[in-house]
């Protein structure tokens, strides 16, 4: 029990520094800190039996499988299979670790829920102060944020919109009400000055739409939802395959650090792609390796697509094609009800839909659907969420 109780003080320590060094130096500490937490807890839940329980845990783990099934049989005819399977081998690890999360924070114990979630409180707050500061004094108080700051903006607003979930929960349950809603608008105030769209948007409306549309209506609420995800997924194909960038190129509103005509651009070739293997897809991961002819680039000579689409349902339809587009689909829809069975009480209910919405968000706009980082940042932030909502205020220490 002492030793069990040590490691959640150590625990506790890496995820008060976690969202200070996620900002300074970004992906890296995310990954980090998550193949280390989840490898362990990973082995915990396979030493207990429970992966032969996998499929019968939950709906949501099953439509996963069938994704990571597909994905599996598609990378026979992606571009590169060797580097695709590897990537595979990796992000069906980042699941089982994630299982692992999920389970130990359900297991564990009043007193460590309440250290890692003050742990983070304390953590979010320093990023907070760390973030302003620099962003008053242009980037030039801290030498460590040596990068280029459009960098920072992007993935360290991220970061704090998707890990504050947590303290914010925290906070409300325990009858902080007041602290909670000041954190909100101070971590909001903060992710407006970083000026990432994804993350602006992401936030926002997670926070002043979502939260308290299901907060007031919970599972009617979860029900539409689930409802416009699938509506949302087709119209977004629908309208990526009447894109025409080139007359919208110069004719946008232009977004600081949007690259506005560059992303509809990217989103235009990559529909017009998927297009011509619309039901199979190029196979998985095959963005990161597509070959773009040089008079397909964009104006300056960006290729057309960087890596990925920055749009996660149009990299499912570019690689996994329609039949995967299904399936994600469903993954949205079975997590929404997931959420509404889980949770009897609509606060945890919409912050479990906030969270869920706002990772969603800043993925139709920003960053790989397979992202190195933004996938352990995600479950990262369910599982610190998933302490938050279990927590007891009561509960003898």
């Amino acid at each position: 029990m002492k030793i069990a109780r040590l490691l959640f003080v150590i625990n506790s320590v890496a995820v008060f520094i976690l969202p200070m060094l996620a900002i300074i130096i970004l992906n890296a500490p995310a990954e980090r800190l998550f193949a280390i937490v989840a490898a362990f807890a990973a082995c915990i839940y396979i030493y207990n039996g429970n992966l032969k329980n996998i499929w019968a845990e939950s709906d949501v783990n099953k439509v996963i499988i069938l994704l990571i099934a597909y994905s599996l049989i598609s990378i026979i005819w992606t571009i590169k299979p060797d580097e695709s399977l590897k990537l595979w081998i990796l992000r069906v690890l980042f699941f089982i670790g994630a299982l692992g999360l999920f389970s130990s924070a359900q297991s564990s114990g009043n007193y460590e829920r309440q250290l890692i979630l003050e742990s983070l409180l304390a953590g979010i707050i320093a990023a907070l102060i760390l973030v302003n500061n620099e962003l008053s004094y242009n980037f030039k108080n801290i030498a460590l944020f040596w990068y280029n700051n459009i960098y920072f903006t992007n993935e360290g607003s991220c970061v704090i919109s998707l890990l504050s979930w947590a303290p914010i929960c925290y906070l409300w349950v325990t009858k902080r009400c007041k602290s909670a809603l000041l954190l909100f608008f101070a971590v909001l105030a903060t992710v407006l000055r970083m000026e990432s769209l994804s993350s602006i948007l992401g936030f926002s409306i997670s926070g002043l739409v979502i939260f308290p549309i299901v907060y007031y209506k919970g599972k009617r609420a979860l029900k539409v939802f689930a409802v416009i995800a699938a509506i949302g997924v087709m119209l977004v194909i629908m309208l990526a395959s009447i894109l025409n960038s080139q007359k919208l190129i110069g004719n946008v509103p232009i977004v600081p650090d949007a690259a506005s005509d560059y992303r509809l651009y990217i989103w235009d070739y990559t529909a017009k792609h998927a297009l011509q293997k619309h039901f199979f897809g190029w196979g998985f991961n095959a963005s990161q390796n597509f070959s773009v002819e040089q008079h397909d680039s964009f104006l300056d000579g960006r290729p057309a697509i960087p890596n990925s689409p920055h749009n996660f349902i149009l990299q499912v339809w570019l690689e996994l094609g329609v039949f995967g587009l299904f399936i994600y689909t469903a993954f949205l829809i079975v997590t929404l009800q997931h959420i509404a069975k889980k949770y009897q009480n609509h606060t945890m209910m919409a912050f479990s839909c906030a969270l869920f919405t706002n990772y969603f968000i800043i993925g139709l706009l920003t960053y790989s659907v397979w992202q190195d980082w933004l996938i352990p940042i995600g479950i990262l932030s369910a599982t610190f969420l998933l302490l938050a909502t279990s927590f007891k205020k009561d509960h003898p220490q």
